[in-house]
């Protein structure tokens, strides 16, 4: 297991108010295709100029939402990240949800052995559902039956990433590669 820092952590009011969590980076065709998916899905609503779009540089599957932590909280998880035993592996898309509360639309991959094996080294929920999150601020009657991409990639890193909370990108700030 390699462990990167990509962007020197420096814990100021910026990062210690933000959102930390570890999560899959969704990335080229993938993520072009949850795109085009994306434009589908909005085409499809009544109301769509409320309904944010993720941007595609923002596209993740998290594996685990940590949200502000202290220095010595950062410090355990990067710890506990580089501890990580898991082997590359290959997801799939699988189904369109909603989170009501959240007011989210996502995309769902199939059941992986690998995936959730390396979400429980995370202490992930037991109610986890793994999703790529795709809009924001959906109503419930907005889960369209869509044609989904036909796509499958591999998983070969997952990172620790830090959000302002502000909507720009996310920012990678340690890649731990898998074996």
């Amino acid at each position: 297991m390699a462990v990167s820092m990509l962007n020197k952590v420096v814990m100021d009011d910026t990062t210690r108010t933000g959102r930390w969590f570890f999560a899959i980076a969704i990335e080229g065709p993938i993520a072009e295709k949850l795109t085009e998916l994306q434009t589908r899905w909005l085409t499809t609503l009544r109301q769509s100029d409320k309904v944010r779009p993720i941007i595609a540089n923002n596209l993740h599957l998290t594996l685990r939402f940590l949200g502000p932590l202290s220095d010595d909280e950062l410090s355990h998880w990067q710890q506990r990240s580089r501890k990580i035993c898991a082997q590359s592996f290959t997801l799939q898309l699988a189904n369109l949800g909603y989170f009501p509360r959240a007011k989210t639309g996502w995309i769902g991959v199939k059941p992986s052995t690998p995936l959730t094996s390396l979400a429980a080294q995370l202490d992930v929920s037991e109610r986890w559902q793994p999703h790529i999150s795709l809009l924001r601020a959906l109503s419930a009657d907005a889960l369209p039956e869509l044609p989904l991409p036909d796509a499958s990639w591999s998983v070969n890193a997952f990172y620790l990433y830090h959000s302002d909370g502000s909507g720009t990108p996310y920012q990678r700030m340690q890649r731990i590669t898998l074996g």
